[in-house]
């Protein structure tokens, strides 16, 4: 769009793409800033995840003989 604006061809009137590209650079901060704060929103969001499944897996293979007692009693028999 930048290129669009400062291009021979462009329609708009000389006295305005100052003002259009000035608009188009803010628009342009802006996005990027809230595209970084949705990242590091998501970043955050996938680190929880991920200590919670590391901390579950920890309890499953430490306690899971225990949450599984009828395994026991199979093997038993064989």
């Amino acid at each position: 769009m930048l290129a669009i604006i400062e291009s021979e061809d462009s329609k708009i009137p000389k006295e305005f793409q100052a003002v259009a590209k000035a608009k188009l650079l803010v628009q342009l901060k802006e996005s990027k800033a809230k595209a970084s704060r949705r990242a590091y929103a998501l970043e955050m969001r996938l680190i929880k995840v991920e200590s919670n499944i590391v901390m579950v897996g920890t309890l499953i293979w430490a306690f899971g003989d225990y949450l599984v007692p009828e395994m026991f009693s199979v093997i038993a028999q064989c």
